[in-house]
């Protein structure tokens, strides 16, 4: 796994990690335009790149275009999240095949709620955060 924060340039290090040098067959990009040019990086020949998120800025001011896919010959294509029926599917898929979220390691208790908002807005955690309701 790679974090985004530890390696900024992590879509060369996909394409490196991939198991042919060429990148990644397909990316699932949540950030938007703050991520779009490493999801281009990390992406090889042919591959698909699944938009799914506009969570920030791109860092340099320079947000890819459509050119961008021809010059990395490459298939952007941009999802909402779907029906409520896919949600219903896909609930059944994650508890059929008990498929578990990755959580930060630092949890919290109903009584540090704040605390957890706090540390999710300062993007100091890793995936997801939890917090125990007993």
């Amino acid at each position: 796994m790679i974090n985004y924060r530890k390696t900024p340039d992590w879509g060369e290090t996909v394409k490196t990690l991939s198991a042919d040098g060429k990148g990644a067959h397909i990316v699932v990009d949540v950030g938007g335009a703050s991520t779009l040019q490493q999801s281009l990086k990390a992406i090889r020949i042919d591959g698909l790149i699944a938009a799914t998120g506009i969570l920030g800025d791109a860092p340099d001011r320079k947000i890819p275009t459509v050119l961008d896919c021809i010059f990395f010959c490459c298939i952007a294509r941009g999802l909402f999240l779907g029906s409520r029926k896919q949600f219903s599917e896909m609930n059944c898929f994650i508890e059929t095949h008990d498929i578990k979220p990755i959580l930060d390691q630092k949890t919290f208790d109903m009584a540090s709620t704040k605390e957890a908002y706090t540390f999710l807005m300062e993007q100091k955690h890793f995936s997801k955060i939890g917090i125990r309701l007993c």
